[in-house]
């Protein structure tokens, strides 16, 4: 399931420091 896979990813970036590569 996409839908599964983004919330996954959302959650992640929350909880963990996205840091953007520029």
């Amino acid at each position: 399931m996409p839908a599964k896979s983004l919330h996954s990813e959302s959650e992640l970036k929350v909880r963990v420091p996205y840091h953007p590569a520029g």
